[in-house]
């Protein structure tokens, strides 16, 4: 038995190398994972009454632990992403109702503010699925492997109007002129009309 356990591990390290020997310099190569989903292609597919889909994407990384949190941290740009440009898009519709206040606030502050109210952890629980990759590379000192990582994420559209209206809020209340204060409140009380979705 032992014997053949050392014959099998051995045939394995010969496949494994000869495997090896194929790859040229450079060259990679899918090895356990399957195929990437149809979310990770199309995530707006997967939207809901409730929610928006984000499919999070991983760099290379030598762990699939790694990969995973590194895919949260893709999905969260996207979250914040939408949530600051939202703001933007939000203020510029309604300042004609409200008054002109289109360019007063900087995009930088809100997109800062959204990337407060939007944490890694609140991130990681609204992850619906993950879809995990091991690759092989030949590298310079020999063959290498890597994980990639796609993780599905579901953000609440209710939460995402709360985050938007305190994001513009927030860089509202760094603008000192009374005029300007007031057109933007004004503004902040028509995003509340507005459907939750739109974002």
């Amino acid at each position: 038995m032992r014997v053949l356990t050392l014959t099998m591990m051995a045939l394995m390290l010969l496949a494994s190398s000869a495997s090896a020997r194929r790859l040229m310099p450079g060259e990679e190569r899918q090895i356990s994972g399957g195929d990437a989903p149809a979310w990770s292609l199309e995530p707006v597919k997967q939207d809901t009454r409730k929610a928006k889909a984000f499919c999070g994407l991983s760099h290379n990384m030598t762990s699939e632990g790694e990969a995973r949190a590194d895919a949260l941290r893709s999905a969260r740009e996207q979250i914040v992403d939408a949530i600051g440009t939202a703001g933007i898009h939000i203020l510029k519709q309604v300042s004609t109702s409200a008054g002109s206040i289109a360019g007063i606030l900087d995009p930088a502050v809100v997109q800062d503010n959204a990337l407060r109210l939007v944490s890694e952890g609140q991130v990681a629980t609204r992850a619906q699925t993950f879809h995990i990759e091991k690759w092989q590379r030949m590298g310079e000192s020999g063959l290498e492997h890597y994980f990639k990582a796609f993780v599905l994420v579901l953000w609440d559209n209710q939460q995402a109007a709360e985050s938007i209206r305190q994001s513009v809020m927030g860089a509202a209340l760094q603008n000192e002129d009374a005029e300007v204060q007031t057109n933007i409140n004004r503004a902040l009380e028509r995003m509340q009309e507005l459907r939750s979705e739109n974002w």
